[in-house]
């Protein structure tokens, strides 16, 4: 599990001038996605029809892997689009996370 998770919002522009105004927290562009850097946390802010607030974001070397083991255990695929993308997972527990492989890998 890596040190950076998602907030899922409807309007993305909205929460930048939040974290980034409101609350002073440094953000930036990377991977696609606006980062907000809060200390030990990147948080990234990921504009998505699905909007359940925090995401955990795990890292794995192989997406479609990952995917396949998950799937025949109980989790449920909401968005996929591979390595380098939004891959996000429900558990069985109604958690809901992010599975993400830098692109090239």
């Amino acid at each position: 599990v890596s040190e950076r998770s998602a907030v899922q919002v409807n309007d993305a522009r909205a929460a930048v001038a939040f974290y980034g105004g409101t609350l002073g927290l440094p953000v930036a562009e990377e991977d696609g996605f606006h980062a907000v850097d809060a200390g030990p946390l990147t948080l990234y802010i990921d504009p998505a029809d699905l909007s359940d607030g925090i995401v955990l974001e795990l890292v794995t070397a192989d997406v479609e892997a990952a995917r396949t083991y998950l799937s025949e255990r109980g989790c449920k695929i909401l968005r996929w689009e591979g390595a380098g993308g939004v891959c996000l997972i429900e558990d069985p527990f109604g958690i809901r996370f992010n599975l993400w492989q830098e692109s090239g890998e």
